[in-house]
């Protein structure tokens, strides 16, 4: 799959700092869908940084933009709002610092594409799904799925459209990369004591971009990253010399029974995917696996109390696309959602009371929360 964010930085669109673009706080907003439908598609063909007539633009861009005059209010747009090319001469539009993050990161790439082709085109048909269905989990009747004109859910969708799928687990490594230092994987590693285990899989880790920090920390710890083959494929020319010995990449359904017996199971941002029936299959597919006292740790965005935090902070969260924003992004793809500690609670319960009553956090100064469940039952789950 070609998106349109794939074409245009194959024009040479874009110069700059990563962050500047990707990690802003209008990332998500408005001038990001002008700039990556229309503005961007004028860089590449900027050939210095001394300039191009925003005139001569459009012949050079081909059919994507035309019109020059077009051009000239757009470039302004996302010059104003996320310092995407310059005008230093009138008549002239030029490479800014932050505009060439596109073409050089093709994690910020996917990241930007993930959000414009899939995730804007979910929120403008989500009201109608809504509508027609009601209130459903069906992971078929979602907003996505209607701009789609799929009966399938994103990720069967994605399974047979690889180019997707590989956006989708990059765009993650983005996103985890770019977001304030509370909420990278670093936090995690610092604020949770795997040092009382040995061996952890990483379920639905993609490229293990979560689960290796933990490694490069705890020299005794083994991690085995899994997720669907076209996911988990190629991890290991990825990995850093000093802990290849120490991760093992497996293939694997999490929606199947769990192959690997372990001390623990990251799950790092996969329940919120998922609606309820689907997560509690999820935790069902490792008890065959699970011996007394295995933990199940799940690294997720913890939705506060009411009342527990100052509006301000709900404000932000919510402009910045996280805690409560990413509430309604899971709303518009996978008709799931975020939960609260008691959801969280409710989840584990409805899976298997041996799970017990799960542990559920917000560290200081966080983005997302711990939530620990502890394995009360025998071992490899035999019934008592």
């Amino acid at each position: 799959m070609n998106s349109l964010i794939d074409q245009l930085a194959k024009r040479g669109i874009f110069n700059g700092r990563a962050g500047s673009v990707v990690a802003g706080k209008r990332l998500f907003g408005i001038p990001v869908a002008i700039i990556a439908g229309q503005a961007t598609s004028v860089g590449g063909r900027i050939a210095t940084l001394s300039g191009a007539k925003v005139i001569s633009l459009g012949t050079r861009c081909g059919s994507l933009v035309t019109k020059w005059k077009s051009h000239k209010k757009i470039l302004r747009f996302a010059m104003v709002w996320n310092h995407c090319f310059t005008d230093r001469r009138k008549g002239f539009v030029a490479y800014s610092a932050a505009s060439r993050v596109l073409v050089d990161n093709p994690m910020a790439r996917s990241g930007l594409g993930f959000m414009f082709d899939e995730c804007w085109q979910a929120f403008a048909h989500t009201l109608d799904s809504i509508r027609d269905h009601r209130e459903t989990e069906n992971v078929a009747k979602t907003g996505w799925r209607r701009y789609h004109k799929t009966d399938q859910g994103l990720f069967e969708y994605h399974s047979s459209r690889s180019e997707m799928s590989r956006r989708m687990a990059e765009a993650m490594i983005c996103f985890n990369s770019t977001v304030s230092v509370q909420s990278q994987a670093s936090f995690l590693v610092k604020n949770y004591p795997w040092n009382t285990g040995t061996k952890v899989v990483d379920v639905g880790g993609a490229q293990g971009h979560v689960s290796i920090e933990p490694a490069q920390t705890y020299p005794n710890l083994k991690v085995v990253p899994q997720d669907l083959p076209d996911v988990v494929e190629g991890i290991e020319k990825t990995l850093p010399n000093n802990i290849k010995d120490r991760i093992e990449t497996i293939a694997h359904d999490f929606f199947s029974d769990q192959i690997v017996q372990a001390d623990a199971y990251l799950f790092s941002q996969i329940f919120h995917d998922w609606p309820e029936a689907h997560c509690i299959k999820i935790l069902r597919a490792l008890i065959p696996q699970l011996k007394p006292g295995a933990r199940v740790i799940c690294y997720n965005h913890l939705l506060p109390e009411p009342g527990t935090i100052p509006l301000l902070e709900e404000q932000a969260a919510r402009s910045n696309g996280s805690t409560w924003g990413v509430d309604m992004i899971m709303l518009s793809l996978f008709n799931s959602r975020e939960r609260d500690a008691d959801d969280w609670v409710t989840l584990f319960q409805a899976a298997d009371p041996r799970f017990g009553k799960p542990k559920a956090w917000i560290p200081e100064r966080s983005n997302l929360g711990i939530i620990e469940a502890v394995w009360e039952g025998g071992s490899k789950g035999a019934q008592e």
